[in-house]
């Protein structure tokens, strides 16, 4: 005799997402957006963490102080001879998730003039990157 196979299935919200209250999502002012100038010229590196400016800025250094020829910074400093403002180095916007952090990089990557070498997480044309860069700006906290 064959074993008998039940197949449950689900629909909607279960009995205990409806009775217990849910904790409304902590802001994260380290999940950032940030802007590093170049010292020289007029182009800049746009990146996103969820770790802070400080500690981003930090981390470019060591690359740039190890010569770690894959990223970013250092290639502009080996290729045009400039090094970062890191006193410049700014966040443009905080508590993003990490979803609208690669959106919003990805916008600033496409519209600014970079030192970044990939367009970002998302490739997205410039008409709308504007808009999604002035639709978070009215929502970020700095």
């Amino acid at each position: 005799m064959a074993p008998e196979i039940n197949i449950v299935t689900t629909s909607g919200k279960k009995i205990g997402q409806v009775v217990r209250k849910t904790k409304t999502k902590k802001q994260n002012s380290d999940s950032i957006v940030y802007k590093i100038p170049c010292g020289r010229c007029d182009k800049s590196y746009f990146g996103e963490t969820g770790r802070g400016l400080r500690t981003r800025v930090q981390e470019h250094r060591n690359d740039l102080r190890n010569h770690r020829t894959t990223k970013a910074i250092v290639l502009h400093a080996d290729q045009d001879g400039h090094l970062p403002n890191w006193s410049e180095a700014q966040t443009l916007h905080t508590n993003l998730t990490k979803m609208q952090r690669w959106l919003v990089e990805a916008a600033y990557i496409r519209t600014e003039n970079v030192t970044n070498v990939s367009p970002g997480f998302f490739k997205i044309h410039s008409s709308i990157a504007e808009r999604i860069k002035r639709e978070n700006r009215r929502h970020a906290q700095t």
